[in-house]
C-alpha cells in the first residue's frame, strides 16, 4: 500500500526486470514473482512483490470469478472478486496435508493474514457454491 498523493504511476516488472505493464492491475500472466513500482505525483516511490500462484486442483469456473494472490510485502492472501461469488470455507494445508488454518463464512473477505504462519509451501483450498478450487501459496521472505 502507498499513502502518497494521487494519481499514481504504475510499473509492473517480471522476475528478470522486464517492464510488463503500466496499468494498476496485472492479469493473464504465468506463475512467478512480479514487482510493482508505484510513484505518486510528488515522485515518492513504493515497491511491492507479488507471486502469481500455480493452479493445482482447478475449477475453472471459480477461478474465472475470483483472482487469488499472495503478497510478500504484507504477508496476506488477497482475493479480488471479478464476479459475485460466495466463499463458504477456506482451508490452508501444509504439504503433508495437515490443516494449518480454517476460515468459515468468508463472504466478501478481501484479505487473509498469513503473518503468523511460518515460511513454506501451502495449499489454499476454497469451497464455494460452485464447488472447490485450490491454489499453491509460496510463503517466503521478501527479497
Amino acid at each position: 500500500n502507498i499513502n502518497g498523493h494521487l494519481p499514481l504511476a504504475y510499473s509492473w516488472y517480471d522476475s528478470t526486470g522486464n517492464l510488463l505493464s503500466t496499468n494498476e492491475d496485472l492479469f493473464n500472466r504465468p506463475e512467478g514473482r512480479y514487482t510493482i513500482q508505484m510513484i505518486d505525483v510528488t515522485g515518492c516511490p513504493a515497491i511491492e512483490i507479488y507471486e502469481i500462484l500455480q493452479l493445482t486442483a482447478v475449477d475453472k469456473t471459480i477461478l474465472e470469478k475470483l483472482k487469488v494472490y499472495y503478497s510478500y510485502t504484507d504477508q496476506k492472501v488477497h482475493l479480488k472478486y471479478l464476479e459475485n461469488i460466495e466463499i463458504k470455507n477456506m482451508h490452508i494445508y501444509d504439504l503433508q496435508g495437515k490443516q494449518i488454518l480454517h476460515f468459515p463464512n468468508l463472504k466478501d473477505v478481501e484479505e487473509i493474514d498469513l503473518s503468523d504462519i511460518s515460511m513454506g509451501l501451502y495449499v489454499l483450498q476454497m469451497e464455494t457454491e460452485l464447488g472447490q478450487a485450490s491454489v499453491k501459496i509460496s510463503k517466503v521472505s521478501r527479497e
